[in-house]
């Protein structure tokens, strides 16, 4: 899409709070809200995750650009998204959703260590195992993925991981000195003490952690999933932690989100869910308007916007097999 200039009022539909309703006027923006928005032909939408009607306004087929307040695509309608030129805040949440991976992983591995009274000389808890020498995979290796890899290499941890396109990543996504790509999904399992699942939600990965896949996972294996929960089959996780093949699962997204009332998930004693937080902060709310402004600086001067996000139909992750699983002895 071309991003020939701008003039500098621009009509912006916000889906948010009044604070950045007001931080855009004062940018000299012209702004409305979502109930007014037929009236006035908006060309920009500043859109928040939540639900959208069914159809979608009509206002919204005459949108040219399209911000995301959250780091990726999975929580709006495709219609939203097709045919205009769509940015997202996921340099903002890559690096908070990076570090709920290493709490995730250190939490983990470190159960067991606190009292909550008087000990014995020498009465010692399990020690606890190490992230150091320990091998961590990661399905996806864009802004969450690399993020994730610098924190975990300096750490001593052994990083492996699979991505699309490793001729052409995303902006800001290169692949970090020292990770190890693998040859496929089933490899990494095989080879790693955790996955980390950061990959999008497309119509080429939905279920691609199958029963298939997760046959070859490597006995003990801490399965996280923080990309989409439409990558993950939710029915064959749980069969491989009643059998064993897989010792925990940490969602912090689902598919459906949340799961009904009732769902196995919330009660499994392996898994441990969070609402779709781990990109969540303060400092990440803030900074959606400013990173926004920014974006809108450069849409009025033709400049090329930050954090593009690519088609409704992304191309699959590479190498990924789906092949019959080894009989379990």
């Amino acid at each position: 899409m071309s991003l020939n200039s701008h003039p500098v009022r621009r009509t912006v539909v916000v889906a948010g709070p009044s604070e950045a309703a007001a931080a855009i006027a004062a940018a000299g923006a012209v702004v409305v809200g979502i109930e007014d928005a037929a009236s006035h032909e908006p060309e920009v939408l500043l859109a928040r995750p939540g639900p959208w009607p069914t159809p979608l306004p009509s206002w919204t087929g005459g949108l040219r650009w399209v911000h995301l307040a959250a780091g990726g695509p999975e929580a709006y309608p495709p219609g939203l998204l097709r045919a205009r030129l769509v940015t997202s805040s996921r340099s903002l949440h890559a690096p908070q959703v990076a570090e709920r991976v290493l709490y995730a992983l250190l939490s983990d591995l470190n159960q067991g260590l606190w009292v909550d009274g008087p000990w014995a000389p020498g009465d010692h808890r399990p020690a606890p195992r190490r992230l150091a020498g320990s091998t961590v995979g990661l399905v996806g290796l864009g802004l969450v993925g690399t993020a994730v890899a610098r924190r975990l290499l300096p750490l001593g941890v052994r990083v492996r991981g699979i991505r699309r396109r490793p001729a052409a990543p995303i902006p800001g996504a290169q692949l970090v000195n020292g990770v190890e790509l693998a040859r496929d999904v089933t490899e990494l399992l095989a080879t790693s003490d955790a996955v980390v699942l950061a990959a999008p939600a497309t119509a080429a990965t939905g279920k691609m952690i199958g029963a298939s896949v997760l046959g070859f996972a490597k006995p003990g294996l801490h399965l996280i999933n923080v990309g989409a929960g439409g990558v993950l089959d939710h029915d064959a996780v749980r069969e491989a932690l009643d059998e064993g093949g897989v010792r925990l699962v940490t969602l912090d997204v689902t598919d459906p989100a949340p799961p009904p009332a009732g769902h196995w998930l919330y009660e499994h004693p392996r898994v441990r869910l969070s609402p779709a937080a781990a990109g969540t902060s303060t400092h990440v709310e803030a900074g959606v308007i400013t990173h926004f402004l920014d974006n809108l600086d450069r849409w009025r001067n033709g400049r090329p916007l930050l954090d593009q996000v690519e088609p409704v139909e992304p191309v699959a992750v590479e190498s990924v097999r789906r092949v019959d699983a080894p009989v379990r002895r």
